[in-house]
């Protein structure tokens, strides 16, 4: 067990130690081999023990470990928040090319029929929902096709058909049958 956590914390703190103790060359703070070993040293300061070297190194390990934990804790945010970003603008571009601009224009071509197609079936005049309720290019419910002057399903007629009832309708009623118009 002992030999197993000298391999775990040995290495990394002999090497947090040897970073410390160069530090503290390069600083004049320890003399270099070939200096004689009390050169520059006052007497009244005792030399370092052990545990006090190994404290230091252990606080040198620590901290470097703790920079590149919150590094990489930053490198995540900052990922996440590009994300973010990059699908709040991709919402806002899908928000704009379906609306068409406010004003039926835009992203559909100035032709209003065709910013509904595309917002409810994107473009699709066989589209069922998922319910059945709603069918064709233009998402139209039975009563509401049957009260444009459709018969049948409106899944089921010609494309020709779908549109001449989604204008029929929105010219009696504008936008307001569709929530994305």
């Amino acid at each position: 067990m002992r030999n197993r956590i000298y391999a775990a914390v040995g290495l990394p703190v002999l090497a947090a130690g040897l970073t410390f103790g160069a530090a503290q060359m390069a600083a004049g703070q320890i003399s270099s081999p070939g200096d004689a070993p009390d050169a520059g040293r006052p007497t009244a300061v005792p030399a370092n023990t052990d545990a006090d070297l190994y404290g230091e190194a252990l606080g040198a390990y620590q901290a470097a470990a703790g920079g590149a934990y919150v590094q990489a804790q930053l490198a995540d945010f900052y990922a996440k928040l590009a994300a973010a970003e990059a699908e709040a603008a991709a919402r806002a571009a899908a928000s704009r090319g379906r609306s068409g601009g406010g004003g039926g224009g835009g992203a559909c071509g100035g032709n209003h029929l065709d910013c509904i197609k595309q917002c409810e079936s994107h473009g699709d005049y066989g589209a069922v929902s998922s319910n059945g309720t709603y069918r064709g290019a233009y998402q139209f419910d039975q009563g509401t096709w049957e009260a444009v002057g459709g018969s049948g399903d409106p899944a089921a007629a010609a494309p020709a058909e779908q549109d001449a009832r989604a204008q029929e309708l929105y010219n009696q009623r504008g936008s307001a049958p569709w929530g994305c118009a």
